[in-house]
């Protein structure tokens, strides 16, 4: 989990598991689907131990569902970097300045990330993270703006106060930590604690023709509440009989 959200790189073992687990689970979808109508939504539900998880895709997106666990031909170890790098190392002024408020050590550490893309403590060999991650690769193009930053998705102060051992100022380190303890703890909790989740690739102005009302007792809008997306009235008109 931690390389294939985070990781440019990834090792052939992390793809042979996702080929291995994952990819039999939509070859299964999309065979079944292939006589269904273009454009039509699909639905498939898994059980896991005692939690569920159901996806609801457009028959076209359960086929492209499966190039993001190939790595596209042509896509080579050297194109992969040269693509990233060209986006993520260019704008060399731009990247000075956003270090002027950062700890020398934190400089270090994300000017690495920066050129390398890959989520590990510092100094740890990148030898074997040698296969482009085909859930990023799937174009001629880095997908990402040049700051993304997988930091910026968690609580700082979590994740500054993780004990990584003596690099103290190792921010991927910490961060490599902090997120293997949280994964550690949310599988323990799903195996305690039987969740289902729903998964739609749909506007979120038609989920209300998905979900029953009264299905939830707290709902995060996050920035589609903004004008330039549904805003506040449309927001609550849509989304408030859910809950």
């Amino acid at each position: 989990m931690l390389h294939t959200w985070f990781s440019s790189m990834i090792r052939q073992k992390n793809l042979d598991l996702l080929e291995a687990k994952v990819h039999p689970l939509i070859d299964d979808v999309v065979q079944k689907i292939v006589g269904k109508a273009g454009g039509s939504l699909q639905r498939k539900t898994w059980k896991f131990s005692n939690s569920t998880i159901r996806l609801t895709l457009l028959k076209e997106q359960w086929s492209a569902l499966l190039c993001y666990l190939q790595v596209p031909t042509g896509v080579t170890e050297a194109v992969a970097w040269h693509t990233r790098t060209a986006v993520t190392m260019v704008r060399r002024d731009h990247i000075d300045r956003s270090y002027l408020a950062q700890l020398p050590p934190h400089r270090l550490c994300k000017e690495k990330f920066r050129a390398d893309g890959i989520l590990l403590p510092y100094g740890n060999s990148t030898e074997a993270f040698n296969t482009p991650n085909p859930t990023l690769f799937q174009t001629a193009a880095w997908p990402m703006m040049d700051p993304a930053d997988p930091l910026d998705g968690w609580d700082w102060c979590e994740v500054l106060k993780t004990n990584s051992g003596l690099a103290t100022n190792d921010l991927y380190g910490k961060l490599t930590v902090y997120l293997k303890q949280l994964f550690s703890k949310f599988h323990d909790s799903l195996e305690a604690h039987p969740c289902t989740f729903s998964l739609f690739n749909v506007d979120a102005a038609s989920l209300p023709h998905h979900l029953p009302n009264g299905t939830f007792a707290r709902i995060e809008v996050s920035n589609i509440v903004d004008g330039a997306y549904l805003g506040i009235a449309k927001t609550l008109d849509l989304l408030g009989p859910l809950s």
